[in-house]
């Protein structure tokens, strides 16, 4: 799900890694253009190839953003592994669009003759 705006706050969250199409959008790149970029080395921050996907690491966007690493008094670094632990104000998905009919009760074939 596309951001309209990235915060300092919802990059550093995304943990040690992100994809590439998140990175790129975090950069204000289109997904077609980050791969091209990707393929030819020329992405603006490292990237990995792992199988056949593109992985960004997150401690090379945020340098490249200039956002410090420090937050929350952890200190997010290359080889952590892991996301920043104690963070609670993740971005979530919105919930799945329900049908609503069924939230209603409306639609019901109680009243049938």
């Amino acid at each position: 799900m596309p951001y309209s705006s990235w915060t300092a706050d919802r990059v550093i969250a995304l943990g040690s890694t992100t994809t590439l199409t998140t990175a790129g959008q975090i950069l204000g790149i289109g997904r077609t253009k980050s791969y091209a970029l990707a393929r030819t080395g020329a992405f603006p921050v490292p990237v990995r190839r792992v199988g056949n996907r593109y992985i960004v690491p997150v401690v090379p966007l945020l340098d490249f953003l200039g956002i410090d690493k420090e937050f929350g008094g952890v200190r997010l670094t290359e080889n952590d592994g892991s996301s920043l632990h104690g963070y609670t104000d993740i971005p979530t998905r919105p919930p799945h669009h329900t049908n609503p009919r069924k939230a209603t009760g409306h639609g019901k074939r109680g009243n049938q003759l």
